[in-house]
């Protein structure tokens, strides 16, 4: 699930979150590796939405409900896969033999409130209230192997990537390494820490159109029941919170038991296929 920043102006509601940096003005479908070498874009069709940070205010309407779309939400400890974008399935599967050469993220920026509730935590510990403490925002990119039951692989990984400096940017970070891959496996995103790189409820993304999956547990997915209280919808919360742990381990096997839908995480990788 990803997490909505809680500000003192709008209760608490959780909704069911050596590297060479260099920024780009705007992304095409191909760009050139650290070679010169066209590169594929591994990324889902059409346009992508704007992901949500910070969450807009009107100073005269001290009572201004933003719409669900605007709040600005995250996600946090967790290696994401996004199944389903724009309505198309697997959009971050590899169609080619070839090496990954470079990963990119459209970065929101929180307002500081905003980004003080993810990365500090209260002096009681980690909370969906007052701070869920996940420190510095950062990622990695992973690249997955399906196996049965909605379980997955971890083949390979790049190194953390801080990016506190890189909010309200889209970055392109070059790997030093290329990580050569199959046909087949998946790319996907891991964050140690907390990433804004997400797009939620409609008109940004829809129930049946957007959907991703995270490294969790199907008794962890924060999810509370239909008809829950607000304590409880809190309580399903924290619950995720206290179990969520990113994939990092290479070789390992994890169960992506938690679907997540009306939501999209903003990540691509860039292939340059064999032969190239």
């Amino acid at each position: 699930m990803s997490f909505r920043a809680n500000t003192p102006v709008r209760a608490a509601t959780i909704f069911a979150a050596a590297l060479l940096l260099a920024v780009i003005a705007a992304l095409g479908m191909r760009t050139s590796g650290a070679s010169g070498v066209a590169a594929d874009t591994v990324q889902p069709a059409g346009k992508a939405p704007k992901p949500s940070c910070p969450t807009p205010e009107k100073k005269n309407q001290p009572t201004y409900q933003p719409p669900p779309s605007k709040v600005c939400q995250a996600v946090g400890e967790v290696t994401g896969l996004q199944k389903l974008a724009n309505g198309h399935r697997n959009p971050y599967k590899i169609r080619k033999d070839g090496h990954i050469v470079a990963f990119s993220v459209d970065l929101a920026k929180p307002n500081e409130e905003e980004r003080a509730f993810f990365t500090e935590a209260p002096a009681g510990g980690p909370s969906v209230e007052d701070g869920v403490g996940w420190g510095d925002p950062s990622v990695k990119l992973s690249i997955l192997k399906k196996l049965k039951h909605q379980r997955f692989k971890l083949v390979k990984q790049s190194v953390k990537v801080e990016v506190s400096d890189q909010l309200g940017r889209t970055p392109i970070f070059t790997l030093k390494k290329a990580l050569k891959v199959k046909a087949g496996l998946f790319v996907a995103i891991t964050t140690g820490n907390w990433m804004p790189a997400l797009a939620h409820d409609p008109p940004a993304a829809t129930a049946n159109q957007d959907q991703w999956l995270a490294s969790r547990g199907s008794k962890h997915c924060g999810n509370a029941p239909a008809g829950a209280s607000q304590e409880e919808k809190i309580a399903a919360a924290q619950d995720a919170i206290d179990h969520s742990k990113p994939q990092n381990k290479t070789g390992s096997v994890r169960s992506y038991a938690c679907t997540y839908t009306a939501a999209r995480l903003l990540y691509r990788a860039y292939l340059v296929p064999d032969g190239k």
